[in-house]
């Protein structure tokens, strides 16, 4: 299974960056750790939290225990899980709706309702990339990159043998 290559290389990423945290932070400076830590293991927490964000908030929903609230806290703890909950709607499906716009690919708009399914996949990968972190680190899925059509490496891959090859002859890595 390929999809696991992301999030294990995540994960990966921020083990190995965590293990000189103060270098980091000297390195960087706050604002561009702070950036890092919270796109390396913000990316990894979130996609193992999914699930249990997801069924937290659609059994609320479902109760109504989400939309009542008895004492101040409770209106709080509710506000702020409907704003998280819009905030990640709005977080998963305006991007995905930006990209389309741009390329002009309206057709496709529909399919921007099947992003919660594409995130429990997502999640999945996350999971099993933890497990194989734990249980056999020096293993990993890695991702196939270049097979969209649109791809510019898909497009050298289908012209010659050595894609590379040409990449580096344009001067790039």
């Amino acid at each position: 299974m390929h999809g696991t290559g992301l999030q294990f290389g995540s994960l990966q990423v921020c083990v190995t960056h965590s293990r000189q945290p103060w270098r980091g932070l000297r390195v960087l400076g706050p604002a561009k750790f702070l950036g890092a830590v919270t796109m390396t293991l913000g990316t990894v927490v979130a996609a193992l939290g999914f699930p249990l964000f997801t069924a937290v908030s659609l059994v609320g929903i479902a109760t109504g225990r989400l939309l009542t609230a008895e004492t101040l806290v409770e209106a709080a703890s509710t506000g702020l899980s409907l704003t998280l909950f819009a905030g990640g709607v709005c977080a998963m499906t305006l991007p995905a709706l930006t990209a389309l716009r741009r390329r002009g690919w309206w057709e496709l708009a529909p399919t921007v309702a099947a992003l919660p399914v594409y995130y429990v996949l997502i999640s999945w990968a996350a999971w099993r990339g933890l497990f194989e972190f734990v249980w056999a680190p020096s293993h990993w899925n890695k991702t196939d990159h270049g097979l969209a059509r649109t791809s510019r490496l898909g497009r050298l891959k289908r012209l010659s043998g050595d894609p590379w090859r040409l990449l580096r002859a344009r001067g790039r890595p």
